[in-house]
């Protein structure tokens, strides 16, 4: 098969506007509105504009070839900052498998076990809800997202230079789980697997080559 020689930059989404600018405050019904996106916000622009000059310093975002993006405003929003500081002139290209994992906390939480563990633990009970949803279908499964993912590779790999991706936590941690397995057909994911994966701050990822052969924190 014929290789490109790209690279592939996967960030998340800037940080949101008030009051829903840090995941780690929010409370239950406004992480469940952004889940099934009942809630849709931009992101605050001062703070994307300081972390992108941030991101001037690092090399792989020297010379972008193209940006494509979840279809959610916040990625949008984040997408479209980034091309304008940087000086990008093509759009932003919407690429719907970037979306975020697909999720409805008050249906998974019928028992409050959810709302509990985030007053006690805080944003790291929802991180393992999700998780735990995924591996039992209560919210999209992982069969699915991982899918997802090999179809993003798929339509990214015939384009080459330095691909930059504006994306959602949970689904980046799939992605992770897909570039540690170098492309891999699926198989079955563990709560472990899911559980070790890093949690990323907005405005950071990481990146691969086109091969998989590497896995860089930005």
């Amino acid at each position: 098969m014929h290789m490109t020689s790209s690279q592939y930059i996967f960030l998340r989404h800037g940080k949101l506007v008030l009051p829903y600018r840090d995941h780690g405050d929010m409370p239950f019904q406004v992480l469940s509105d952004l889940g099934t996106f009942a809630l849709n916000p931009p992101i605050d622009s001062d703070y994307a504009q300081k972390r992108i000059e941030q991101l001037r310093n690092d090399p792989r975002l020297k010379e972008i070839s193209a940006i494509y993006t979840s279809p959610a405003v916040r990625c949008l929003d984040t997408a479209q900052t980034l091309a304008r500081q940087l000086g990008i002139s093509a759009a932003p290209q919407l690429e719907s498998n970037l979306m975020e994992v697909a999720f409805d906390l008050e249906k998974m939480d019928q028992d409050g076990h959810v709302q509990t563990g985030l007053q006690k633990h805080g944003i790291a009970a929802v991180n393992t809800a999700v998780f735990e949803g995924m591996l039992s279908g209560s919210c999209e499964p992982i069969s699915e997202v991982y899918k997802r993912v090999e179809t993003m590779f798929a339509h990214l790999r015939p384009v080459s230079g330095t691909l930059v991706c504006i994306t959602h936590d949970f689904i980046m941690r799939v992605i992770e789980i897909y570039i540690r397995r170098q492309g891999a057909p699926y198989i079955p994911v563990t709560l472990g697997e899911l559980e070790a994966t890093r949690r990323n701050a907005y405005l950071s990822g990481f990146s691969t080559d086109a091969s998989l052969s590497n896995f860089l924190e930005i």
